[in-house]
């Protein structure tokens, strides 16, 4: 997992712009930006279940939901 603060705090060699070319916050930023990416898929899936469990509770209660017949 990711650092979750930037490596710049406390770095020496800070300057103004110097995201683009410091190795250390480019992997940083890399990592962070794959952890956001998993994360972004498990709240989608997360979600796509809550919508069908919502969807089944609303055919149970108003009673479109039938039990298969022989």
């Amino acid at each position: 997992m990711a650092n979750k603060l930037p490596p710049c705090k406390g770095c020496e060699d800070r300057v103004i712009g110097c995201h683009s070319v410091c190795e250390r916050y480019i992997t940083w930023k890399a990592q962070r930006d794959e952890l956001k990416k998993e994360l972004t898929k498990i709240a989608m899936q997360e979600q796509e279940q809550n919508d069908i469990e919502k969807s089944r509770k609303k055919r149970i209660a108003t009673g479109q939901f039938s039990r298969r017949r022989k």
